[in-house]
């Protein structure tokens, strides 16, 4: 396959990476999805600041990107332009592979928790995805070190001692995402009923297995290692939208589980509900109001019996009106 230059590469990336940036819009969303829960759960508190470090990464890895773009096209020709984007070893460059860098880490982490809690808060399917994830942050820190490092004669990552520790992140990184890509989609696929026959139901229950278990992220790795064993400039572009999709996947795993929890959440109200309505002797009209409140505040018993109370002293006064007429 015939490979593309540095100059060509660097305007493909800024190209596909630039609308990739539409991470902010799903930080909106899981913001106001983990704010709702903010003050009650910990672990919705961790993952805001965790949602938005990657926000924070996300943007300075497209401002990074920018800047390296306008000094080679708007102050630098020719070759001066090529040996620009060709080398490697730049501020720009090195801060770019850094943000990127970090944020897998971190979307690594996060399919690691969501495999753990997927399978029922059990540490067992997990312990080669800590392990996994270790490694990706030693072999990713120590590529930006050495990256820093690099001698004068060594320019490039296909040529330079830093091929060992590249290939060594990009590794790690592949084991942890197709491993918990794997566990969590068979775990939600096993889980799905896939009796209906509705029109368009299977193929929605496929995409949301896709989205939660992260592998629109895993397959971008495998792209990444791929192009770069085989000197490939292709993998720099694919690196690119790893570092947008490193926030991107994280973001849309929250999402789906925040919506998975509140489903089961008012399905368990409706349940609880239902199951006390049974046997009390209560009016059709006093029933409507328990149900309502329930559906409407998430399974708020406390606030649905406040209703039921209003609903109440409503009746009684229709029919203390009704007696006066």
């Amino acid at each position: 396959m015939r490979d593309i230059g540095p100059v060509l590469c660097n305007l493909v990336e800024g190209w596909v990476v630039g609308p990739l940036f539409g991470n902010v819009a799903l930080f909106m969303i899981v913001a106001n999805a983990l704010h709702v829960r903010w003050r009650e759960s910990t672990s919705a508190r961790w993952l805001l600041i965790v949602s938005i470090l990657q926000l924070a990464i996300s943007t300075g890895h497209v401002v990074v990107l920018l800047v390296r773009t306008i000094d080679a096209f708007v102050y630098k020709d020719g070759a001066a332009r090529e040996a620009f984007l060709s080398d490697e070893r730049t501020p720009l460059h090195t801060a770019e592979q850094a943000l990127y860098t970090f944020n897998d880490i971190i979307a690594g982490g996060i399919l690691t928790w969501r495999c753990f809690v997927v399978w029922n808060y059990d540490f067992k399917p997990c312990i080669i995805l800590i392990a996994s994830c270790i490694g990706t942050a030693v072999s990713g820190i120590g590529s930006i070190v050495r990256l820093t490092t690099l001698p004068s004669n060594q320019t490039t990552f296909f040529e330079s001692s830093l091929k060992a520790w590249l290939t060594a992140f990009w590794v790690q990184s592949v084991v942890t995402q197709t491993v918990a890509t794997g566990l969590i989609a068979w775990k939600i696929w096993t889980s799905i009923s896939w009796r209906s026959k509705a029109v368009g139901t299977r193929e929605w229950h496929a995409l949301l297995v896709f989205v939660e278990s992260g592998a629109l992220y895993s397959i971008g790795t495998i792209l990444v290692l791929a192009f770069y064993l085989r000197s490939s400039n292709i993998g720099t572009i694919v690196a690119g939208m790893l570092g947008q999709l490193s926030a991107t996947a994280p973001y849309l795993i929250i999402v789906r589980s925040e919506a998975r929890r509140a489903a089961t959440v008012v399905t368990a109200s409706k349940a609880a509900t239902e199951y006390a309505l049974r046997d009390l002797p209560l009016s059709p009209r006093q029933a409507h109001f328990w149900k309502m409140s329930a559906v409407l505040l998430g399974g708020s018993l406390s606030k649905a019996g406040h209703d039921m109370a209003m609903a109440r002293n409503q009746e009684q006064r229709w029919t203390f009106e009704d007696g006066l007429a």
